[in-house]
């Protein structure tokens, strides 16, 4: 999650099976927000569709924009060998700029 176009690293924490917060730093900026994943938490899907909201500051003033609302569209894979795989759009208001983000985020987990 988050406008980091160029790479991020991320922490995600489901706070419960429905329910994910993120927070990540990258090249551009950083960011936090929450998903929420529709299934959720449900043994017989590995894949779950998302939507979230985030807020995002640009470490480079010179973009037009301080703080950055985004607003996520997605699809997360939760593998059983801890491997996570996420592949999202979202738009991107600049002051000089409107585009659409595509992100593909591939993660481990730490916790069973």
């Amino acid at each position: 999650m988050g406008p980091n176009v160029v790479g991020s690293f991320s922490y995600d924490y489901f706070l419960t099976p429905n329910l994910n917060a993120e927070t990540g730093i990258g090249f551009i900026g950083i960011h936090a927000g929450l998903k929420v994943h529709l299934w959720g938490g449900r043994d017989d899907k590995s894949w779950t569709p998302y939507f979230g909201a985030a807020i995002t500051r640009s470490l480079f003033p010179s973009v037009g924009v301080d703080y950055l609302p985004y607003f996520p569209i997605g699809i997360h894979f939760a593998g059983k060998n801890r491997l996570n795989l996420s592949f999202e759009v979202a738009p991107l208001q600049l002051k000089f700029l409107a585009w659409n983000i595509a992100e593909l985020k591939l993660g481990i987990g730490f916790r069973e």
